[in-house]
């Protein structure tokens, strides 16, 4: 018979490493940037470090730690990035217990390229593959081409 009242039986298998607490927060998003508001009282621009690390997947991750917490040694929060964001430019500034971390976005780069198309004999491959029969007058005549405009963003 099992004693539950015995030392041994009340022993953990495993303690779990202590963490620290995260910090409540509200996270804004406009047409060029995101704006992330953490409580961090008590804390200090020298109390606080905020990073972006990198996984191997290539996905930016925001990590903000504070050291000091009404709730134990620390605060801890981490935000994966929207991978509109310019990391590079991201900014944090702290006053009153609250912290701003304002994140802009990456402005794309819209271009727009002119391709000439002409007619010219395809490779025979083509007729191998099933395709919609076009009539006589959908062709065009030998000779003619026609531009296509083609946008990319970068």
């Amino acid at each position: 018979m099992i004693d539950i009242f015995s030392d041994s039986f009340w022993t953990p298998v495993a303690t779990p490493a202590p963490t620290a607490p995260s910090s409540s927060y509200k996270i804004e998003e406009t047409s060029d940037s995101f704006a992330l508001y953490l409580n961090v009282p008590g804390n200090d621009m020298s109390d606080v470090d905020v990073s972006v690390k990198t996984n191997s997947a290539g996905m930016d991750t925001l990590m903000v730690t504070a050291k000091k917490s009404i709730f134990g040694p620390g605060l801890s929060n981490m935000f994966e990035l929207d991978t509109s964001v310019d990391v590079a430019a991201i900014t944090a500034k702290t006053h009153g217990g609250i912290m701003k971390v304002t994140a802009p976005k990456v402005k794309p780069d819209v271009k727009t390229i002119k391709i000439k198309v002409s007619d010219e004999k395809i490779n025979d491959d083509f007729n191998k593959v099933d395709k919609k029969e076009a009539t006589d007058a959908d062709a065009p005549s030998p000779g003619d081409s026609e531009d296509i405009e083609v946008t990319t963003v970068e």
